[in-house]
């Protein structure tokens, strides 16, 4: 397993006894497919993000090997 995605467990339950398999595994990550091409579409030619505030973006970056979303259940959502 990862070792940022371990952490928690091994933090919050294992105590710190959990151990990654290799340095490669704990390293490792999902590289996601033509990741420029997603900048382009969805950064530039979007009105509503930006690089400084796209959780999207920063979700899809391969240094971020896990991701937690919060996501409100009371939003209302508009239909036009």
């Amino acid at each position: 397993m990862n070792s940022d995605i371990m952490l928690l467990s091994n933090t919050l339950v294992y105590n710190f006894r959990l151990k990654c398999g290799t340095q490669e595994v704990a390293d490792s990550y999902l590289p996601v497919p033509h990741f420029q091409d997603f900048q382009q579409y969805h950064l530039f030619e979007s009105t509503q993000c930006n690089l400084n505030s796209c959780w999207l973006f920063e979700a899809l970056q391969p240094r971020s090997k896990f991701f937690f979303f919060f996501i409100k259940q009371n939003q209302k959502i508009n239909h036009k």
